[in-house]
């Protein structure tokens, strides 16, 4: 999979976010629309009950699973998508390509979900 048609997105807040962004992927890469569960998860900083059926945390991340890095006390959570062992996520500087230990700073907690 070519990250290529991503890399033009920008970061624009309350219209296209984080989550935007991984709901776009997702629904083009593997068919599944989250953009409801994601935006409820990315409001609340949580899964609500009838969206928590769509997804199964993950302790070693596969492509196309959810990453979902946060800062303690804060919300909502930052998001991206793994893809070949790095992190596509879009942030006010615009879209990154990264390694998990470098996307991931500044987020004591990382975690990985797969759709189901």
């Amino acid at each position: 999979m070519s990250i290529d048609p991503y890399l033009d997105r920008m970061y624009i807040p309350r219209v296209y976010t984080c989550y935007h962004f991984v709901a776009e992927i997702l629904k083009d890469r593997i068919g599944k629309d989250l953009s409801e569960s994601l935006a409820h998860l990315f409001n609340t900083g949580k899964l609500s009950k009838s969206h928590v059926r769509l997804f199964t945390e993950v302790k070693v991340p596969t492509d196309y699973n959810i990453v979902i890095m946060q800062r303690p006390n804060v919300n909502p959570p930052h998001m991206g998508v793994f893809i070949r062992g790095k992190i596509l996520h879009l942030h006010r500087k615009g879209v990154e390509y990264q390694p998990i230990d470098i996307a991931s700073r500044g987020f004591p907690s990382v975690r990985f979900a797969k759709c189901n």
